[in-house]
């Protein structure tokens, strides 16, 4: 096994706040097409302190730990973007092909960075798992991760609006059920102002509000419409990208009413 297979140079960058992804650097070490460097962005040096102790258990994948300090009383997805940002400042991206944005309690299979490349798009996959072309990364953000509390969809709603290709991840990844933020009010009334700017439509807004309570099982995420209802409410300025997005989407769900638009 190496770490450059076919030429393809994988950089990871792993937000940490007091977790151990001991089991995701494992599976990361272990891939047919493994990284070639792994970040990991923690929250304190006491992890970065035990991360150097496991190095034994992750074979001879370079893993880097930098401290990133966070604001605690931020969004999570303000502060995954900065200590993100943090992590990539000193890294010369250009010498990468690919860039994943990795959770700490993820877990995939031997193949899966194999089978997401095999995919050949611009984007695989979405929230705890992002793994993009770090050509299209540099040039629509240049190399700098949103700092929004919808970073992900910003991410992907932007190469969406000019036309780069964007795939699911495929089967074989095991996600870890959300629990503390599924208990946080703000978490979801910031994220759905945001996702307003994001140029998300109503129906489109009012359907992700009914999956997440359905699936949490909670009524928490209808802060998120309230958000979103602010937002519109107040004029919110929507991102520059945004409107090609609320256009898009918009007549999509016209046509599916039968209606021309």
């Amino acid at each position: 096994m190496t770490s450059i297979t076919n030429g393809v140079r994988i950089l990871v960058v792993i937000p940490v706040i007091s977790e151990m992804p001991v089991g995701l650097l494992r599976d990361l070490s272990l891939q047919t097409i493994r990284p070639e460097l792994v970040v990991i962005a923690a929250a304190s040096n006491s992890v970065c302190r035990r991360i150097r102790d496991i190095g034994s258990d992750i074979g001879k994948m370079k893993v880097e730990c930098i401290v990133t300090r966070p604001d605690m009383k931020e969004h999570v997805g303000i502060r995954v973007g900065k200590a993100i940002n943090q992590s990539l400042r000193h890294i010369n991206l250009v010498s990468f092909d690919y860039f994943l944005k990795i959770d700490a309690d993820v877990n995939i299979p031997n193949n899966y960075l194999q089978k997401c490349l095999a995919l050949n798009a611009d984007l695989v996959g979405l929230g705890p798992f992002m793994l993009i072309r770090m050509k299209t990364f540099l040039k629509l953000f240049d190399g700098k991760w949103p700092e929004t509390p919808a970073d992900d969809a910003h991410i992907s709603i932007k190469l969406y609006c000019f036309g780069y290709k964007i795939e699911r991840w495929p089967q074989g990844i095991r996600l870890k059920r959300e629990g503390g933020i599924s208990g946080r009010w703000t978490y979801y009334y910031l994220r759905g102002k945001d996702e307003f700017k994001l140029g998300i439509e109503p129906f489109h807004e009012l359907r992700n509000v009914f999956h997440l309570a359905k699936s949490r099982r909670t009524l928490l995420p209808v802060f998120t419409l309230i958000g979103y209802l602010i937002a519109l409410i107040t004029g919110v300025e929507l991102y520059e990208f945004s409107y090609i997005f609320f256009h898009q989407t918009f007549k999509s769900f016209l046509r599916r009413l039968k209606i021309r638009y």
